[in-house]
């Protein structure tokens, strides 16, 4: 038993001393460092918050953690050109709230977007800006908002643009599409630069501001360069409504020239009957010349053509001839006073610029016409009125600023005696003073000879002094014309 007992302690000593060594050993040994730290670097919407123990174990909690690496998003202006404001008064400008007020004659220019008016509110939070018109010391509004973009231009009593969504929103507002007026209490500009209109009308009258006539409507869109699209409208006459409505209106505001028929109206002519008055057809050929063709027809028998061509070319020329037509049925057949008469009517203007050839010049004005045309076809009053009409054809020309030519051909003519005076053609030359004989360079005494000086001068013209009635008759030209 003793052996027995002695060998159990030295066993249990053994094991004492093995576990001794074995902890010192696992001191000795360098374990790692973590980092106990939060990960930061965690998604915006993942809650689940990883980290180490301190035994180096991955460990989780969930948790609500925002993502603390936040992307720097750069915003940029969406103002991509220099606003340029002027006031003739004052300019405040409130820099902590980033606003700029003008009083009087206040302007702001952005792009091709001009605006006037009497006061002007910039803010550059919002990029907007604000107009009205102010009141003075009567009480009378002065310097209402005028909003101009590209060809379209507002006039205003209150209005507020947005530079970056280029929409507006104006009150009272008055504007022009080619030939029509504009009106609406209030006005949504779009960004795609239509115009939506609430309450207004259209007129072509010239009156903007109290037109005589004009299509009221509650609704209205504006399409620039194409249409104006309005819902029921009706017609309004010296401001008394009438019965006479529309279930819609569309009316074209284009500003460039397209070809087109062009819609006659319905007349009457004591003389000549019922009739279609100033139809027929309007060709834009090009951006130079365009040709416009109407007619007259009446019951009795009685027709006019007119075709209109114009032509220009800037700083070359510029010009038109209108031709004129007419077979004039003039009472009953059988009757004394009645009469059938073919008769025309001829005009040319033609004007040369200055600067397109200095030395030498072309230009025309040419009316030739007769009796019978101008008192049943004419509509102006000038050349109702008139006896006399002149026509003239001019071209000078020059060389070495010495020689001098002139060709020119008159034509009067008198509606009332039938006397016509024609000068066709008529030559003028002349040579300018010179001194053959002198020296071009000067020396010693001047001789006598030196100051023979020579000039020269010719006219030369054809004229005939005849009645309308003969005047293109082979007779008459070797009969009445003079030359020499």
């Amino acid at each position: 038993m003793l052996k027995a007992c002695s060998s159990g302690k030295l066993s249990t000593w053994f094991w004492l001393l093995f576990l001794t060594f074995f902890v010192n050993e696992l001191k000795a040994i360098t374990l790692p460092q973590f980092d106990l730290t939060p990960d930061t670097i965690v998604r915006q919407d993942d809650t689940t918050k990883q980290y180490f123990d301190s035994e180096g174990k991955l460990q989780s909690s969930i948790q609500n953690v925002k993502d603390t690496v936040v992307k720097q998003v750069k915003t940029r202006t969406t103002i991509d050109d220099l606003v340029v404001r002027t006031a003739s008064d004052s300019i405040v400008q409130d820099l902590a709230n980033k606003k700029v007020y003008m009083f009087g004659e206040a302007e702001v220019n952005y792009g091709d977007i001009k605006l006037k008016a009497a006061f002007i509110e910039v803010d550059f939070n919002t990029n907007t800006v604000f107009a009205s018109g102010l009141k003075d010391s009567t009480g009378k509004l002065y310097g209402n908002p005028e909003f101009t973009e590209g060809d379209q231009t507002f006039k205003s009593r209150l209005m507020t643009y947005n530079f970056t969504t280029k929409e507006g929103v104006i009150t009272d507002v008055m504007t022009q599409d080619d030939q029509g007026y504009l009106h609406g209490e209030k006005v949504k500009k779009m960004d795609d630069n239509t115009i939506n209109m609430l309450r207004g009308w259209y007129s072509t009258c010239s009156n903007e501001t109290d037109p005589h006539f004009a299509f009221k409507f509650k609704k209205s869109r504006v399409i620039p360069e194409k249409k104006i699209v309005t819902g029921p409208a009706y017609l309004e006459i010296e401001g008394m409504p009438t019965p006479l409505g529309l279930p819609f209106g569309m009316f074209p505001n284009t500003s460039k020239r397209k070809s087109g028929i062009i819609i006659p109206t319905f007349g009457e002519v004591a003389n000549k009957g019922f009739g279609l008055e100033g139809g027929g057809y309007y060709w834009a050929i090009s951006d130079y010349m365009d040709l416009k063709t109407t007619f007259d027809i009446y019951t009795h028998g009685s027709w006019t053509l007119r075709p209109n061509f114009n032509y220009k070319k800037r700083y070359k020329y510029n010009g038109g001839f209108e031709l004129g037509v007419a077979r004039n049925v003039i009472g009953t057949k059988g009757a004394t006073d009645y009469s059938n008469t073919m008769d025309y009517r001829i005009r040319w203007s033609h004007r040369q610029d200055p600067k397109a050839r200095p030395r030498s010049t072309f230009s025309a004005n040419v009316n030739i016409v007769t009796s019978n045309y101008v008192a049943y076809n004419v509509v102006e009053v000038q050349d109702y009125l008139s006896n006399e009409f002149q026509s003239s054809v001019a071209y000078q020309t020059s060389w070495a600023n010495r020689f001098y030519l002139t060709l020119n051909s008159s034509f009067r003519q008198n509606t009332k005696t039938h006397q016509v005076n024609l000068a066709l053609p008529e030559l003028t030359f002349t040579v300018n003073t010179f001194y053959p004989l002198r020296k071009k360079a000067g020396s010693g005494k001047k001789r006598f000879y030196e100051d023979l000086s020579v000039a020269y001068s010719m006219n030369a013209k054809n004229t005939i002094n005849t009645v309308d009635s003969l005047l293109f008759t082979n007779s008459t030209i070797s009969k009445y014309m003079q030359n020499g």
